[in-house]
């Protein structure tokens, strides 16, 4: 039989051993958490989203009352997202701001979804992807006195182009030496390029519709500048993407894939394409 000291001892080293079994396990918990995000981390009910100030219509723009604008983001991006978020009792609250500062501010998880994102293995490092939302089809334009037709990707070294600040070129293989102005927005690109600071601006064909469909400035009705399709590009997929700085990256990612699937199964996503013209 152990006497009482004895036994007031063992005690004492049975609580400090357990003591020390209990924060080995949460480190080791809290490590794994920082290899692997943590199972079933909680969605918010309100989300934090970001895109272009340069409007990207009919994806993501400012809601117009006539030709004036307000204060109000919205589009196709706005009506989907809307609508996967609301069957959870979720709502998102949208900022539209220049294009470098949104990605910089959500990788750091001040923001939790970036609208309009090409994937790149660059941003993949802050970004996790879900499916693509929509595709986009690439054109040059070019003002008509040049007679820039049948543009390839061979004559690039010996074009001037305009490019708006922060715009991935990966797909267009525009080398870097080519860009003579970069403009923050691609309407300003379009402005430069009537100014003779380069030869080709950069533009989506949807784009240029979406500006047309909103009351925007567009070089559509321009009989001054012309755009062409080239065959080597191909339709460029777009995202929706979420910040990998937040723990319920991986839920909200399966939110939005779901939510993509579900559309497309029901017709709702191709009623949403046909309201914006897509279609």
């Amino acid at each position: 039989m152990l006497s009482t000291t004895t036994s007031h001892h063992w005690t004492l080293l049975h609580s400090k051993m357990l003591v020390v079994r209990y924060f080995l396990s949460l480190m080791l918990a809290l490590g794994l958490c920082s290899v692997m995000s943590c199972a079933n981390a909680e969605i918010p009910q309100q989300l934090r989203v970001c895109g272009d100030i340069g409007e990207i219509p009919p994806f993501t723009f400012y809601k117009r009352n006539g030709l004036a604008m307000t204060k109000t983001v919205t589009g196709l991006n706005v009506d989907f997202l809307d609508q996967i978020l609301a069957a959870s009792g979720r709502k998102a609250v949208y900022t539209l701001l220049p294009w470098k500062r949104c990605l910089a501010q959500a990788s750091e998880g001040l923001f939790d979804i970036v609208l309009d994102v090409i994937n790149t293995p660059d941003r993949q490092k802050y970004f996790a992807f879900p499916d693509p939302l929509y595709s986009m089809t690439g054109i040059y334009v070019y003002r008509t006195e040049s007679h820039i037709t049948g543009l390839k990707i061979s004559d690039f070294k010996n074009t001037k182009f305009c490019v708006p600040l922060g715009w991935n070129i990966g797909y267009a293989h525009i080398p870097p030496e080519a860009i003579t102005g970069q403009p923050a927005t691609a309407a300003q690109a379009i402005e430069m390029l009537k100014m003779k600071r380069c030869d080709v601006a950069m533009y989506q064909i949807e784009v240029a519709r979406g500006d047309q469909l909103i009351g925007k400035k567009t070089f559509l009705n321009d009989p001054s500048i012309s755009f062409g399709k080239m065959d080597e590009f191909p339709s460029t997929e777009m995202n929706m993407v979420v910040s990998r700085a937040v723990p319920y990256k991986e839920e909200l990612v399966s939110l939005i894939s779901t939510g993509i699937k579900d559309m497309n199964k029901s017709g709702a996503m191709k009623k949403l394409l046909k309201n914006y013209n897509l279609l």
